[in-house]
């Protein structure tokens, strides 16, 4: 018996339970207080909207780009006009932007089920936690998809209005870079007048961005996001096993068999180290992938395992930077099963971690980790064998050749 509905009607019913479901699930999720960070972002709402939006960015002084502080403003006065609380826009905000990433990414693959597994991974962190990290997908897709029709400026482009979302996708910017540069090469004046004539509205994005919202506060946030203290900051990685022994070292059995605590200002001689083998990691994979053919699907692959270098190796990484590499995993599955291992393990990690460390309801279990260990301790070096398992599918990928065509 097929479980295909052989009927359009059954179609259309099951395209209508599923909906309904989602629908449900998102809405069930939706009344959770979130994680701390939903003061964070009440107090930077109120300050746009005291203050206006380029004023309130001043004073919020924080570690995100303009971008999301424009959406906080406009998020705070429409509730206002609507008689919401501000935790209530705020969280609307988040669904609303779901919403549209489902769309946007349904349009691009055209498949159902992938689109399932996209809201599978991100509700918890955007309906759930309250994190930020939504606002910055829709305009990622749209690089991505613009990369994979050849449209070079407009994959720039859009690349340009993520990053000043939210500046992780940073992290992929050189893959994307060197995609789009292949296509002038080798050098001469005309190549490299179409190279450069790619970023012209990306400079423009950034030069506006900038003069809008005055250079200081701009690259004081850039410089602040990279300049986090911690450790690890909540999350399933190798700087976390460091965290572990760190606690035994400085208190014994006790500090192994206990619960294991962040590390909120560790010291330089602690966080470079990790610093250096996520840096070396990502050369390494530069490397490779300047060695190799052009397609979007090795572009794809190369930049999810360059970001889950960062995640796992890197000290300064928070629980919800597992969010793109989870976007990235799904998002290669259009181009075959193959993918679906990395993608289902991923996915399980970037919920797993926030499982673990916030509850469901984003204020922590209600019971311990502990059995004998910190159960997270061994999940961290499964994940860290993870990342090398995803890089050694990459370089499998390259030895036997890609089947996509580039682009």
């Amino acid at each position: 018996m097929s479980l295909t509905p052989r009927t359009g009607h059954h179609r259309t019913l099951l395209a209508a339970n599923i909906m309904a479901a989602l629908v449900v699930v998102t809405s069930l999720l939706f009344p959770v207080r979130g994680t701390g960070d939903m003061k964070i972002w009440e107090r930077w709402t109120g300050n746009a909207m005291r203050l206006g939006v380029v004023a309130g960015f001043r004073e919020n002084d924080n570690d995100y780009p303009p971008l999301s502080n424009v959406v906080l403003w406009v998020t705070g006065h429409a509730g206002h006009v609507a008689g919401l609380p501000v935790a209530t826009a705020i969280k609307l905000s988040l669904v609303i932007f779901l919403a549209a990433t489902l769309i946007v990414f349904y349009a691009w693959v055209g498949r159902t089920g992938l689109t399932l597994g996209l809201w599978s991974v991100f509700v918890l962190n955007a309906a759930g936690m309250g994190y930020l990290d939504i606002y910055v997908v829709p305009p990622l897709i749209m690089s991505l998809w613009a990369l994979q029709q050849s449209t070079a400026t407009a994959a720039v482009t859009w690349f340009t209005v993520a990053c000043l979302v939210k500046w992780q996708p940073l992290l992929i910017g050189p893959f994307l870079i060197l995609h789009v540069g292949r296509a002038c090469w080798p050098p001469s004046s005309v190549n490299v007048r179409r190279f450069l004539a790619m970023f012209v509205p990306s400079l423009l994005l950034f030069v506006v961005s900038i003069v809008i919202f005055e250079p200081y506060p701009f690259f004081r946030a850039f410089a602040k996001s990279l300049g986090h203290r911690v450790l690890s900051g909540d999350t399933l990685n190798l700087p976390w096993i460091a965290t572990w022994l760190y606690h035994g070292f400085n208190q014994g059995v006790a500090g192994l068999t206990g619960q294991v605590a962040s590390i909120p200002s560790a010291p330089l001689w602690l966080r470079l180290p990790f610093k250096l083998v996520f840096a070396w990691q990502f050369l390494v994979l530069l490397y490779r992938y300047v060695n190799g053919q052009v397609c979007a699907e090795r572009t794809l692959a190369y930049s999810l395992v360059g970001f889950l270098a960062y995640v796992t190796l890197s000290s300064g990484v928070h629980e919800n930077h597992w969010f793109l590499p989870s976007f990235l995993a799904i998002a290669l599955l259009q181009y075959g099963r193959r993918w679906l291992r990395p993608a289902v393990a991923v996915g399980i990690v970037a919920n797993l971690n926030l499982l673990l460390f916030y509850g469901i309801t984003g204020h922590g279990l209600e019971f311990t980790r502990v059995a004998g260990i910190d159960v997270t301790v061994p999940l961290a070096a499964a994940v860290v064998a993870m990342y090398f398992w995803m890089a050694r599918v990459v370089r499998r990928m390259d030895q036997a050749g890609w089947e996509t065509a580039a682009g």
